[in-house]
């Protein structure tokens, strides 16, 4: 992740994908929220690639974002995002605004995600 953060400054767009979106956050590789963050801080607009079925409902994300709370969040594989770093989603409808977006919920019900992990 060497020279992120010139890369980032240097640029006109950032472009990252979300393996899971939800109300509070997005799910992208490591190294997405120093981009996004960076981004933000020089006012250089973030749009995040979600596809189907990665947008989930309130619950269901909430119960994602609670089993990648790490300790170590520095070892990751993946970064847990806050949604206001995000500026567009891009789904397959194209782009919109977040608040648009965030209307399209499009990923089923997955019970398993409430049970606890062992």
């Amino acid at each position: 992740m060497s020279g992120l953060g010139t890369a980032v400054a240097d640029s006109d767009l950032v472009l990252l994908e979300a393996s899971a979106f939800g109300p509070s956050g997005w799910v992208g590789v490591a190294g997405s929220r120093a981009a996004a963050a960076v981004a933000r801080h020089a006012s250089i607009p973030v749009w995040v690639v979600a596809g189907i079925g990665r947008l989930l409902p309130g619950r269901m994300w909430d119960a994602l974002a609670a089993r990648l709370d790490d300790d170590m969040p520095w070892e990751a594989d993946d970064d847990v995002v806050p949604s206001d770093l995000c500026d567009v989603l891009v789904g397959p409808a194209g782009p919109m605004p977040l608040a648009d977006a965030l209307r399209r919920i499009d990923c089923p019900i997955a019970p398993e995600l409430f049970k606890p992990s062992t």
